[in-house]
């Protein structure tokens, strides 16, 4: 490897967040900071300290686990915000010095880090590539030990399913996530989310197949049959981005806030 990596994981486990959001320091002598993380004092004094020749603060994306910290980090080291130009779910009060754009590079102790957008759990979502170590940050795109939410109306089925075939296209070997460890064999893992993604919309056609009309919170029930009742309330916001990317693409019929097949 190349690319000096680093990462300081915040302490703020959950059902969301898993064991924590992922900082990411990347580089040695020019250093860039990656989703400094949720605003938390000692989260704040060990990346003050794991602080080099930082470059600047790169952000995956807006949510407060991921870019809290962002404003006051960029200040007490004087360093400029790297991010999207925000969509209209996303917070506005970050002050953002350099707008990210789909292939930006970053020049990093003789290597380079792309920015990649890949819209799906956020519109405005980003991944950044370390090209010469074929590592990906993947922020909320990709996790380790679960799949993504993709909350509507931010989040976008069809979206995050077309950034998942774009990366596959990019030589990436190990994704670094923005909860929990390094996933080797990328491939295979982008692979598996793919295929988890479209098994579930087979689930979701053939439920819709046994019924006339049904209403989402029964057609939870159906759908995720397999899993526990717990993470109903979460599966129902990502049932209904399968829904509307089935919707847009003329599968199925929305009648009275109930759902048919087309």
């Amino acid at each position: 490897m190349k690319l000096k990596i680093q990462t300081v994981r915040a302490n703020n486990p959950g059902v969301m967040t898993g064991s924590g959001t992922n900082t990411y320091f990347v580089g040695k002598h020019h250093q860039y900071i990656i989703d400094p993380g949720p605003l938390d004092d000692d989260h704040l004094n060990t990346l003050m300290k794991c602080a080099h020749n930082a470059r600047g603060i790169l952000l995956t994306h807006f949510h407060k686990d991921h870019a809290d910290l962002a404003s006051l980090l960029a200040s007490k080291l004087n360093i400029p915000i790297i991010a999207c130009t925000p969509g209209p779910f996303d917070r506005t009060d970050i002050h953002i010095d350099i707008t990210l754009k789909d292939g930006m590079v970053f020049d990093i102790d003789d290597t380079h880090l792309m920015a990649i957008h890949t819209p799906g759990h956020a519109q405005s979502h980003y991944c950044f590539l370390a090209v010469e170590d074929k590592a990906l940050f993947t922020g909320d795109h990709l996790m380790q030990g679960s799949t993504v939410v993709i909350n509507p109306p931010d989040g976008n089925l069809k979206c995050y399913i077309e950034s998942l075939e774009k990366l596959l296209k990019e030589d990436i070997q190990v994704l670094y996530p923005g909860h929990g460890t390094p996933i080797e064999n990328a491939y295979l893992e982008i692979n598996k989310i793919l295929r988890h993604r479209l098994n579930r919309e087979m689930k979701v056609l053939e439920c819709l197949s046994k019924e006339s009309l049904i209403n989402i919170d029964d057609l939870t029930k159906l759908t995720y049959q397999d899993r526990n009742q717990s993470i109903y309330p979460i599966a129902k916001r990502t049932l209904l981005a399968h829904l509307l990317k089935l919707k847009s693409e003329g599968k199925v019929k929305e009648e009275d806030e109930k759902w048919r097949l087309s």
